[in-house]
């Protein structure tokens, strides 16, 4: 499943709201719009994190992760058959998200090794982040942190959660 990793490093170093922080808040006062972890303050952090800490990148993305958590994906599976989702809205929303980050500088695909190498403030990718010897096994522990990826809108009852596999075989 996917999930938001932030290092805590340079949030706590340029005196910047984590994106731990917006989901505490969160949960603690639900009716709070404008403290709501969703695509619209991701994009305000991850221009904060690269202005202040002079980064390349506010978060690097492994497309693959992010578009599934919302439910998008171009090959889909429902009752037994195999279809194409490329038509589906969900696919064309978070296609846009991206590539609107991207022309603005704020958003890089792929390249995970910029977030352990500190060129980018956040990185959205799966669970194997979390191994002691997963892809950020060269930063700090205490130095990384990891939440949920944010609400697509603020009026969202629940933080996205889904994933995805990758399969092979012959055509």
């Amino acid at each position: 499943s996917g999930l938001l990793y932030f290092n805590k490093k340079l949030f706590a170093n340029n005196n910047i709201k984590s994106p731990e922080q917006y989901v505490t808040e969160n949960k603690e006062n639900e009716e709070n719009e404008e403290n709501n972890w969703n695509w619209e303050t991701f994009k305000k952090v991850a221009s904060e994190i690269k202005k202040a800490a002079g980064i390349k990148f506010g978060c690097v993305f492994d497309t693959g992760v992010f578009t599934s958590s919302y439910g998008a994906g171009f090959v889909k599976y429902k009752q037994g058959q195999f279809y194409s989702g490329i038509d589906e809205a969900v696919l064309t929303d978070t296609w846009r998200f991206l590539q609107t980050g991207v022309k603005s500088g704020l958003f890089n695909l792929g390249a995970k090794s910029q977030f352990v190498e500190g060129k980018a403030g956040m990185c959205v990718t799966d669970t194997y982040g979390l191994k002691k010897a997963g892809y950020f096994s060269a930063m700090k522990n205490s130095d990384l942190g990891v939440t949920y990826l944010p609400k697509k809108n603020s009026s969202d009852a629940n933080y996205p959660r889904g994933g995805f596999i990758t399969a092979y075989g012959i055509a």
